[in-house]
């Protein structure tokens, strides 16, 4: 594995075997790194690429002061897209040797008449402050004290152009919710006011969680109880977590500034952003424009991009069951785009945790959290690379209505989606499916859903279903009591995603899928995710063309013989006239072979799989986006065997 190599999986395999290598050896982290740094410096991969894949090594890196030390020692020769990004994620006392040993670069020819930039200093180059309008938005600092620890601040921060507010009383910062300020400054004296560090401590957490700053100092000098402000810290998000600084010592440096002048800037330019989005709040508005920021500024580890007013291009991808809302973010005039999913921060917080916990190490979703003014945000990265094109990255199931558009004659409204391209999608979508499955549960909660209630809700109604089979019509209700509890014998057995269906698979260049909306994450049963994802393409892309003895004889073949995608399109020709019909019978054949193999290392098999098929299809009865004629097929076709396997006396003829 190459740490340059293109492919995504082959570099974080690479970033495995060099962190095991100085966790084995720690005194060979230097060569190891400095190894690694001169291979991304002598690649082809674009200057972004290098200083994000630099990031990702020294984060992965053990988070020890020698290994650091090594970093900048490693990052001294190598090329400035290395150096800058290392020096992006190093403690402020390590920056400065990741340009001690640097030679002095041998540029271009300078004409005599021609005036020789002064070069940089050492300091310029650890600390770059961004320039800030001259607005004076969002240019004030909140000092929380009495004046003997404030004054030196206050004159401090005059000196650089900042407004210094001082505040002496927690009534007095309560009147000062509606001032502008990018950052705050929490003195020793300021903890005097409070009967003991809990109180101190809750103070503190309402400022993280409903104020729009930005930066925070925090002197731990004179606080009631050691390591209580850290542990206060630690509940929030990692983006939250970067923003407080903790330690002894109040005074602030021009280091300081340089982050104040960034957050003015990115506070300033997320109200002048233009976000084209219905029934968006003015603070969630500037959450998603700062947020976007702050995500691209730290990806490319380059705190100056993204600097002033961007235009957001908004759009909704899922309508889910929740209050939440999830969208698609492009930022107008570049390649950045994201998936965004607003809610309560406690259930973002908690859905991060799942994703990470669930999706194997190749797979990994690039998620962050940022909260802001007490509204969150969940921002999902679609690309390894900033800079890839994608297109939009529509969902699988807005590409195959495409597709199936195109094919009905509206060529002239729609790009064709190149079948095979999808195909290779879908093969895709399955392994990954499989691979986050193939992963044991431990204690972590089922929160996926298998029940029955609107068909249960219906039928106290006095809603009743009869549905035909090969051995007469049924109630879809007479197995479900086998079902549920076959289903219970493996539920939390393994990780799974959850909730996916053709909206929240995403494709990249319609080859390269990647899942969304990790809200119901964490432990299930071995084929939910498949069964769920193949049962709500075959219901969505499945038209009932023929009549539904012939849809009954297609089910039967895929759920209970195993057919083949090729079988099926050859004994199904009606098949071939619907991409999505296609891409269905394929999806619902790996799926099965899947599933199969799964339930294999549970001791689980035929009747696992059936009675989630089973369950799935009596769902989907009162899912208004499903065809019912085939999911009527489907249950149809299976409910024989099923009957069968449960023990159930024969159902009357119809």
């Amino acid at each position: 594995m190459s740490i340059r190599d293109v492919d995504i999986a082959a570099f974080e395999q690479a970033v495995r075997d060099a962190v095991h290598q100085v966790e084995e050896e720690p005194h060979r982290a230097a060569e190891v790194l400095t190894n690694l740094f001169n291979e991304l410096s002598a690649s082809e991969l674009p200057i972004d690429e290098v200083a994000r894949r630099t990031r990702r090594i020294v984060e992965s890196m053990p988070a020890r002061p020698e290994v650091q030390q090594a970093a900048a020692r490693a990052a001294s020769g190598a090329v400035p897209a290395v150096r800058t990004a290392v020096v992006g994620v190093l403690p402020p006392e390590l920056q400065r040797a990741a340009y001690a040993d640097v030679a002095e670069d041998v540029g271009p020819a300078v004409l005599e008449d021609e005036e020789v930039p002064a070069q940089k200093s050492e300091t310029e180059m650890e600390v770059l402050p961004l320039l800030v309008s001259e607005t004076g938005a969002w240019r004030t600092v909140f000092l929380l004290g009495d004046r003997q620890d404030a004054d030196p601040n206050t004159h401090f921060l005059a000196s650089r152009g900042y407004k210094a507010i001082r505040v002496a009383t927690v009534d007095q910062f309560d009147t000062l919710v509606t001032e502008s300020c990018c950052g705050m400054v929490m003195h020793t004296s300021w903890w005097q006011l409070f009967p003991d560090g809990q109180v101190a401590a809750e103070f503190v957490r309402r400022q993280l969680r409903t104020s729009n700053v930005l930066f925070y100092r925090l002197d731990s000098a004179g606080f009631d109880g050691a390591g209580l402000l850290a542990a206060t810290r630690d509940e929030f998000d990692v983006s939250t977590q970067a923003r407080v600084q903790i330690g002894a010592g109040n005074a602030l440096t021009d280091f300081d500034v340089a982050q104040l002048d960034k957050v003015a800037l990115l506070l300033e330019a997320a109200d002048l952003a233009s976000v084209s989005i219905e029934g968006i709040t003015d603070s969630q508005r500037r959450l998603l424009a700062a947020s976007a920021a702050l995500f691209e500024s730290e990806e490319r580890a380059n705190p100056g991009v993204g600097a002033g007013p961007v235009r957001l291009v908004v759009s909704p991808i899922v309508i889910g069951q929740s209050t939440a809302r999830v969208v698609k973010v492009r930022v107008e005039g570049r390649r950045l785009t994201l998936v965004v999913k607003l809610d309560a921060r406690e259930r973002l917080q908690a859905e991060l945790e799942r994703a990470r916990r669930v999706m194997p190490v190749d797979h990994a979703v690039h998620m962050k959290l940022y909260s802001l003014g007490g509204e969150a945000v969940l921002i999902q990265q679609l690309a390894a690379n900033l800079d890839q094109p994608l297109e939009g990255a529509p969902s699988l199931k807005e590409r195959l209505a495409m597709r199936s558009s195109w094919e009905r004659g509206r060529r002239d409204s729609y790009p064709e989606p190149v079948l095979q391209d999808l195909d290779l999608g879908l093969s895709r979508l399955i392994q990954n499916i499989q691979d986050v499955n193939d992963v044991h549960a431990t204690d972590d909660g089922v929160h996926c859903w298998t029940g029955v209630e609107p068909v249960e809700f219906l039928t106290a109604l006095g809603a009743q279903w009869r549905i035909e089979s090969d051995v007469g019509d049924f109630d879809p209700s007479e197995p479900l009591p086998w079902v549920s509890a076959k289903v219970a014998e493996h539920e939390g057995r393994c990780l799974v995603h959850g909730d996916l269906h053709a909206g929240n698979v995403l494709l990249m260049d319609d080859r390269t899928p990647r899942l969304i909306d990790f809200a119901s994450a964490g432990a299930g049963h071995p084929c939910f995710d498949l069964v769920r994802v193949s049962s709500a393409l075959a219901y969505s892309f499945i038209r009932p063309l023929s009549p539904e003895p012939v849809l009954r004889d297609f089910f039967r073949q895929v759920h209970l013989d195993g057919a083949s995608a090729e079988d099926l399109w050859a004994g199904f020709p009606e098949l071939r006239f619907e991409s999505g019909a296609r891409v269905a019978a394929k999806t619902l054949s790996l799926s099965r072979e899947a599933a199969f193999k799964l339930l294999a290392k549970h001791e689980g098999g035929e009747e696992d799989y059936l009675a989630m098929v089973y369950l799935i299809g009596v769902q989907s009865l009162t899912m208004d986006e499903f065809q019912g004629a085939v999911v009527r097929a489907a249950l149809g076709a299976i409910y024989p065997r099923v009957r069968e396997l449960a023990g159930l006396a024969p159902a009357e003829p119809g």
